[in-house]
């Protein structure tokens, strides 16, 4: 199941989906990605959303769902990670930031890769 492609709805819209999970097998780490497409405007529903997927998927890696589901992530780092096709928007940067330090906060890593 891992490195399957994404599930048809995929993003912030979608908060109780995990979009994608790989495995990065020479660092021996798992990442939750969340695939968002589309520009960022700062608004406050849009920082909403974003903070709600961000909750479901750090429910999903440390309540053991994701374990359960991959039992050999069990251990292993795992990272959450943004997959964006438009950067930030300066609000929803600053609001990134202070999610990243939330999520850090558990020992779960947090990465951001811009597309282009």
């Amino acid at each position: 199941m891992l490195n399957q492609p994404p599930p048809p709805r995929v993003g912030i819209n979608h908060p109780g989906v995990i979009d994608l999970v790989t495995h990065d097998r020479k660092a021996d780490a798992y990442r939750l990605v969340v695939i968002q497409r589309g520009p960022w405007d700062g608004s406050h529903e849009q920082l909403l959303k974003l903070q709600a997927k961000l909750n479901s998927y750090m429910t999903f890696a440390l309540d053991g769902e994701m374990y359960r589901r991959y039992p050999e992530s069990e251990g292993k780092q795992v990272i959450i990670r943004l997959d964006l096709d438009h950067p930030p928007d300066e609000k929803t940067r600053a609001t990134l930031e202070k999610l990243r330090a939330a999520i850090e906060a558990e020992d779960v890593g947090f990465e951001l890769h811009v597309e282009g």
